[in-house]
């Protein structure tokens, strides 16, 4: 299982069983809503914009949507 985390100018993901850090990536201003469907977590920040993290182990790639 993952934890992710926003905070601002980032998300981050972590592994819920033992804390260790999996990624990081940007988001525009502060991450306030974090959501998970069909595999993507989708973030929505205080700008306005909605960020959707695709799968990837490692660092997922990042869609800017309005």
């Amino acid at each position: 299982k993952t934890l992710f985390v926003g905070s601002r100018d980032k998300v981050s993901a972590f592994n819920a069983a033992n804390g260790k850090a999996l990624w990081s990536g940007p988001v525009p201003g502060r991450a306030l809503g974090l959501a998970v469907a069909n595999g993507a977590l989708l973030v929505s920040t205080d700008t306005g914009a909605i960020v959707s993290f695709g799968q990837a182990s490692d660092q997922p790639s990042a869609w800017i949507l309005y």
